[in-house]
């Protein structure tokens, strides 16, 4: 389960990024900005999905967000602090 933890966990740092490069490759530097904080790209965008043709992006990192906080919650993830 950690492995599909880490997968999941890097699929959604790519999308995060691609997202960010997205958001200033939409002409608004603001939005770019924003983006950096991976909870305001995320939500960025849903809001821009259609205006950016991002919607396969936008799949992939919610899927790959819910799969990790499922593999968390199951205590098959890698813990942030070792004990």
């Amino acid at each position: 389960m950690a492995i599909v933890g880490m997968v999941a966990g890097l699929v959604s740092l790519v999308c995060w990024i691609l997202t960010v490069v997205k958001a200033f490759q939409s002409g608004t530097t603001s939005n770019g900005v924003l983006s950096i904080c991976p909870l305001v790209g995320f939500i960025l965008g849903w809001i821009n999905v259609k205006e950016w043709n991002h919607q396969p992006v936008m799949l992939a990192w919610t899927v790959a967000t819910i799969l990790n906080l499922v593999v968390q919650y199951m205590g098959g993830g890698v813990p942030v602090v070792a004990p």
